[in-house]
Formats: C-alpha cells, sequence, structure tokens
C-alpha cells in the first residue's frame, strides 16, 4: 500500500479490518488456559465474565482491556496468561507481535490443550500452595507462594 503510496489514514482504515480477528485470535490464545481449567471454579468464574458456549463469534469477544481487568481483579493475571495478555496489548499499540516465535507456535501447541493448571505449572512445582477460595461476588481469589522461583 505504501508502494502505491496510498495515505496513512487509508492504510490505517485498511488494516483496521482485521481488528475483529485479531482480538478475537489473542483473546481466545489468552484465555483458553481458563476454560480449560481442571478447577470448576475458574471456569465458573470464566463464565461469569464471558460466556464462551454463547459466543458470537468474531467481533463480540471482549474487548483486550476489558480482559485485562478480569484477570488481575481475579489474580489470574500472572505467568504464561499474563505474557499473552502482554502480547495482545502490545499488537493493539503496535500492530506487532511482542513475541513473534509464541505466536506462530500458537496453532501447533493449540493441541496440547493446556489448562491453567498446566500453564501456571500447579501440578508439579515445589511451592506450598493455598486452595482456591470460593467463588465471591464473581471474584476468585488465587493465591500461590513459590518457595523457589528457579527450581521450574
Amino acid at each position: 500500500m505504501k508502494v502505491i503510496e496510498l495515505p496513512q489514514d487509508r492504510i490505517d482504515k485498511v488494516l483496521s479490518l482485521s481488528d475483529p480477528y485479531d482480538d478475537f485470535d489473542y483473546w481466545s490464545w489468552t484465555m483458553s488456559p481458563i476454560y480449560r481449567a481442571e478447577d470448576e471454579k475458574v471456569k465458573a468464574t470464566a463464565g461469569q465474565f464471558y460466556d464462551y458456549g454463547a459466543s458470537k463469534g468474531i467481533g463480540h469477544t471482549p474487548s483486550a482491556e476489558a480482559t485485562e481487568g478480569f484477570l488481575k481483579s481475579n489474580h489470574l493475571y500472572v505467568g504464561e496468561i499474563a505474557e499473552r495478555m502482554k502480547d495482545w496489548l502490545y499488537w493493539k499499540a503496535n500492530r506487532k507481535h511482542r513475541r513473534p516465535d509464541e505466536w506462530e507456535a500458537r496453532q501447533e501447541t493449540a493441541k496440547d490443550a493446556k489448562s491453567l493448571e498446566d500453564i501456571l505449572k500447579l501440578k508439579n512445582r515445589s511451592a506450598r500452595q493455598l486452595p482456591l477460595d470460593d467463588v465471591t461476588n464473581g471474584y476468585l481469589a488465587i493465591a500461590c507462594c513459590v518457595t523457589d522461583p528457579l527450581s521450574h
């Protein structure tokens, strides 16, 4: 488009047509471990935020800002989930991938169907873990204390 000297505002308009698709891809990638969580309380909390089963698809998922707020308010903005959220926000600000290798591999690794527990390494790490609190007013608190962060 630049080669044919299209003005930047027209280039931006053309590129913006992919925004709902990009948001859907980033939202799905960020939230998939939560919707695949083994803990029913985590899934119930996610369902209160956005009912994945009733999804109307592309263009109807929560915004990056709303998703980030949900993750932070429910103490789910940690580890790889937080990194994916940062990737999404970086994409929105720069139209470039922050971690291009991870972005490219997302389809290949999707078949791994990693759950929240897998992605946060809650199953096999040497840590003192506190149980999940009950869902209260739509919020969930997760507390974990890692005794040796370099051990995993």
